[in-house]
């Protein structure tokens, strides 16, 4: 599963080691994280960080993109 964490961490003005500081680990416990097949509750815990919905993490296949309305996400559509 390819994830879009930084993407999302740039949107939001944080970096990835203030994600990590957030979460209360190290940056590369956060990277270790999230580059092992991340659970949900991994996931669901660096997403309510971030403000956002969980899926909004993850990279759609090539068929799909994420939409957005200026800052809002939109959700996932049919490219």
């Amino acid at each position: 599963m390819e994830l879009r964490i930084k993407e999302v961490c740039k949107q939001k003005g944080l970096k990835i080691s203030d994600l990590a500081k957030r979460l209360g680990i190290s940056r590369q416990a956060l990277s270790k994280r999230i580059n092992n097949n991340p659970t949900i509750e991994s996931l669901s815990e660096i997403a309510e960080i971030l403000k956002v919905d969980p899926i909004e993490l993850i990279v759609p296949s090539s068929d799909y993109s994420h939409f957005y309305s200026g800052d809002e996400w939109l959700g996932i559509r049919r490219k």
